[in-house]
């Protein structure tokens, strides 16, 4: 039976026709023909399967469906027998990323450890940024930060600038999110550098995008809008749709941050155009979402209102918890400007409870500023002093200062 025939089998038993629909979409953008699939594009059919399952759906599902195909396709017996160091080493990092996709990080971490086994030509530092991945799509930054300073250094040793600069962006991105935001855009600089030796652009847009987001997180707007427009103008030429619709939904961010709604509206809408042509639903997602809050900030109700409803069905199926926490920040401005309080309320407890729990301290800052701006809309001074403060002390430990300016002066509005 063609493998196309037992891969359908299993998404349609696990999903039905929305199942089918995945694998015919995964497939297209592998640029593989059903019938083409052979047995060694299994391990990669897999994790793309995996991925797309996690983001429109459970991650207990991407469970039910990864054992299945496992099973059914006994992929460890296809990756077990192959032969060649290089392929054997891609299957087990497809593994590893399908199992971790599906919550399986045991399973994930067994495979990622055999890499090395491979001695395929690089296979060290993959093995060790893989790990580090798995370290910090669970939070565990330090671990993660570990293990991709041990990828990079074996990679430079061995004159790998490909892995040491996937490396070095990871050490970047655990900066990031913990915070040490001047180290994030050392490493990530590092990267470009080394990325150019080898003329990856594509790697380059991509890390220019990561700076523009550091910048964006410190305050510095201008700085980052450079950046995100920098790595536009690479992107363009390399053609990764995906990383420039990433790109022009944060320079439409930084725009909105500057309260220069138009701008951030035209930047959403080319971040759209480009999503819908590779049918990048997280990416229309959020291009939707930014849309709807930039309304709601203009008091354009109705038209914010539109927006939501086109993008909540997306976020919904994609049970993503940030994207889930800006439709609550949405409902939340949206109540404001109605004088619905209890929603106020109950929309922005769950929006700043939600980016608590996925550890975005930053964002968990600016949606308390904006639910305490609300709260003195409503006249109820003395919890809005408390969120003020709650926020103020998140962007100090940040050392983000650029709104602490504006925390202050309602904050003296209420004395």
């Amino acid at each position: 039976m063609p493998y196309i025939d037992l891969i359908n089998r299993v998404m349609q038993q696990e999903m039905g026709q929305k199942g089918l629909e995945i694998v015919e979409k995964q497939l297209s953008a592998m640029n593989l023909e059903p019938k083409a699939i052979e047995i060694e594009h299994i391990p990669a059919v897999a994790k793309s399967i995996s991925e797309a399952v996690v983001a429109v759906s459970t991650r207990e599902q991407a469970k039910k469906v990864y054992w299945e195909l496992l099973k059914l396709l006994d992929i460890e017996k296809i990756v077990d027998g192959t032969e060649d160091p290089l392929l054997k080493a891609a299957q087990l990092a497809d593994l590893g990323d399908a199992a971790s996709c599906a919550g399986e990080w045991v399973k994930a971490l067994e495979y990622y450890r055999q890499i090395a086994d491979t001695a395929a030509p690089g296979s060290g530092p993959l093995a060790e940024i893989k790990e580090g991945e798995l370290h910090a799509s669970m939070n565990e930054q330090d671990e993660a930060r570990e293990h991709f300073g041990k990828a990079a250094q074996i990679a430079k040793e061995n004159g790998n600038f490909i892995m040491e600069a996937m490396a070095l962006r990871g050490i970047g991105y655990t900066c990031w999110r913990t915070g040490d935001f001047p180290e994030a855009i050392e490493r990530f600089s590092k990267a470009i550098s080394v990325a150019l030796q080898v003329e990856d652009q594509d790697m380059v847009g991509k890390l220019t995008i990561d700076i523009g987001l550091v910048h964006q997180a410190t305050g510095l707007y201008d700085k980052a809008i450079r950046k995100f427009e920098e790595a536009i103008e690479i992107l363009s030429k390399s053609g990764d749709w995906d990383e420039l619709a990433r790109a022009y939904n944060n320079l439409g961010e930084v725009y909105k941050a500057q309260k220069d709604y138009n701008k951030a509206l035209m930047s959403y809408q080319s971040c759209l155009e480009y999503a819908e042509k590779v049918r990048n639903e997280i990416m229309k997602a959020f291009a939707l979402m930014n849309s709807a809050e930039c309304y709601a900030r203009q008091c354009h109700v109705g038209e914010a209102k539109e927006m939501l409803d086109q993008a909540k069905p997306l976020v919904e199926e994609m049970k993503d918890d940030y994207l889930l926490s800006a439709v609550y920040l949405v409902n939340g401005l949206i109540a404001a400007h109605e004088g619905d309080w209890e929603c106020v309320e109950n929309s922005f407890e769950e929006d700043i409870e939600l980016l608590k729990k996925i550890g975005y301290p930053y964002e968990v800052a600016t949606n308390t500023l904006e639910y305490a701006k609300a709260l003195v809309k409503k006249g109820d001074k003395d919890k809005a002093r408390e969120k003020l403060k709650e926020a103020r002390k998140i962007l100090v430990s940040l050392s983000s200062t650029k709104l602490l300016t504006e925390i202050d002066e309602v904050l003296s509005g209420l004395e």
